[in-house]
């Protein structure tokens, strides 16, 4: 039996004019591809449960990595609640894939309500 994890999800849309939609879903990866004329564009995303990938027990960290158009973007945000007080982190990236110039500016959420 397959694991349901693995197997892809493939969707085709050709009911546009002149445009034809593919996308392959399979488990926290997606894929999308798109032909209108004569562009294409194709865009991965990934999302995972922990970006410190287990190396610290009882702590686990979401993040997203999308690249698309020769940019990567990674997001990731976290909220931490003691009491009355609650920090709320945001911390997204956006690189050039072909330069390598990263653009931090995109931290921002950094919040302390008393």
């Amino acid at each position: 039996m397959p694991n349901p994890m693995l197997t892809p999800s493939l969707s085709i849309q050709p009911f546009n004019v002149n445009k034809f939609d593919v996308d392959v879903k399979l488990d926290s990866y997606v894929i999308k591809n798109s032909i209108k004329g004569d562009a294409v564009a194709t865009s991965f995303e990934m999302k995972r449960a922990d970006v410190l990938c287990g190396l610290i027990p009882d702590l686990q960290q979401p993040y997203k990595t999308t690249l698309a158009g020769g940019n990567m973007k990674c997001e990731m945000n976290r909220a931490f609640a003691s009491g009355a007080n609650n920090l709320s982190c945001d911390f997204n990236t956006d690189t050039a894939v072909e330069t390598g110039l990263i653009d931090v500016t995109n931290i921002k959420n950094i919040n302390c309500l008393i």
